[in-house]
């Protein structure tokens, strides 16, 4: 998981020192969703509901991905995210990823569906939520507010 400082180095438009791991250019998150996650680090969301996740290849210890949750999980759902380099695209990682963030949800006992809200435009992240169940529920508005598609996944025993 990226540390309060670091995240708070990539908000700034820094890249942090990882621990003795490589980086791969986008495999962090932009600076605006590194001060999203700082901010709902203030107002007292959990670390593992919002820091990111790193996903490193372990043969060469490069950070290749991130993921993480969008906040606490609000009447029993929470909101996914992920980010792949463009290097390393159509590798599984994005998949992987978020495979990582539904085994967590359900070790949790707080989640019992899992929501990823995910640009028309983008292709590659339906196929990967929907190769992992989820199901197109309708359309939201982003923060920004651009129409996303809903993809949600129950999860509940």
């Amino acid at each position: 998981m990226v540390d309060r400082d670091s995240m708070a180095q990539i908000a700034a438009g820094q890249t942090p020192s990882l621990a003795g791991l490589m980086l791969e250019l986008g495999a962090l998150p932009p600076p605006p969703v590194a001060q999203r996650i700082l901010a709902a680090l203030e107002n007292g969301t959990l670390p593992e509901w919002c820091m990111s996740y790193l996903v490193v290849e372990k043969a060469t210890r490069r950070v290749v991905a991130c993921c993480n949750f969008k906040g606490t999980p609000t009447n029993r759902s929470v909101e996914i995210g992920y980010g792949v380099a463009p290097s390393c695209w159509g590798k599984g990682i994005a998949t992987a990823a978020a495979s990582f963030l539904i085994e967590v949800a359900k070790k949790s006992a707080l989640v019992d569906v899992l929501v990823a809200n995910i640009s028309p435009d983008n292709h590659a992240s339906q196929k990967v939520v929907s190769k992992l169940g989820f199901v197109n529920s309708g359309r939201v508005f982003g923060s920004g507010r651009e129409a996303l598609g809903e993809w949600t996944l129950g999860i509940a025993a």
